[in-house]
């Protein structure tokens, strides 16, 4: 059976589900917006210097239409914000998110490493940057990329669970309990932790724990995440019918 393993950046993500040695959901953090926007509307889609919203710049039209599923265009407009201010943090950044939902990961993390070089003390282009190179298959640097965010912001329950997701894709399986628990402990309500978690400790050798666990993820999980629900329902009973024919549960 093939784990499927999540990797996300909270509070919301984009879900990718691919095939792999264990099956991994690589996550797409929110575009930059502005506080308290309305979501933007069709007919704001038109460009910079079109239509009363001429104001707002390349990046801010970039996030728009990616917000509207447009990343093709977003990735356009800002390509355009790249080239009109090199040094624009946030360009490089959302540019990464844009070419991330069209799974072009090497453009994504070519676009990352630019925002960290500008900005090399932010979080989230910290994970971000470590999401696209696990996406693209490098491992070892998307190791490198989780710690960075992890030193920068040790309390931060994200960066922790990137940590963890790639450790588990290296089958750095201890180290990815490790991890995953420190992330329960900053989040303990958080169900993708609690799964993740789980994954880990079985890929370790500790199946009971790892059924502790996945019995913790469903009781949080309510009717959200189907796929991961439907395989702890069906992990648990399995080693249920194991025990019995064995004799493990007799009184």
């Amino acid at each position: 059976m093939v784990d499927p393993v999540e990797v996300a950046r909270h509070p919301l993500a984009l879900w990718l589900f691919l095939a792999a040695l264990v099956s991994c959901a690589w996550a797409i953090w929110p575009f930059r917006r502005r506080a308290k926007e309305e979501p933007p509307q069709e007919t704001q889609a038109a460009g910079p210097h079109e239509g009363p919203d001429a104001a707002l710049d390349f990046v801010e039209w970039g996030i728009r239409l990616a917000m509207l599923g447009k990343p093709e265009l977003a990735a356009q407009r800002l390509e355009r914000a790249v080239k009109s201010n090199p040094d624009d943090s946030a360009a490089h950044y959302n540019l990464g998110i844009a070419l991330d939902q069209m799974e072009g990961y090497s453009e994504a993390v070519a676009s990352y490493t630019r925002a960290a070089e500008i900005e090399p003390d932010s979080v989230d282009v910290r994970v971000n940057l470590g999401a696209a190179l696990l996406a693209s298959g490098d491992r070892r640097a998307a190791i490198k990329e989780f710690k960075k965010a992890v030193e920068l912001a040790p309390a931060d329950p994200g960066a922790w669970f990137g940590l963890g997701c790639a450790y588990l894709a290296n089958s750095s399986f201890k180290k990815a309990v490790e991890t995953f628990q420190r992330a329960a402990e900053l989040d303990p309500s958080d169900p993708q932790i609690r799964f993740n978690l789980a994954i880990a400790l079985r890929k370790a050798g500790s199946p009971d724990l790892a059924d502790t666990e996945l019995r913790g993820f469903l009781e949080m999980a309510g009717d959200r995440f189907p796929l991961h629900r439907a395989y702890a329902e069906q992990v648990l009973p399995a080693r249920g019918a194991v025990e019995t024919a064995n004799g493990d549960d007799a009184p």
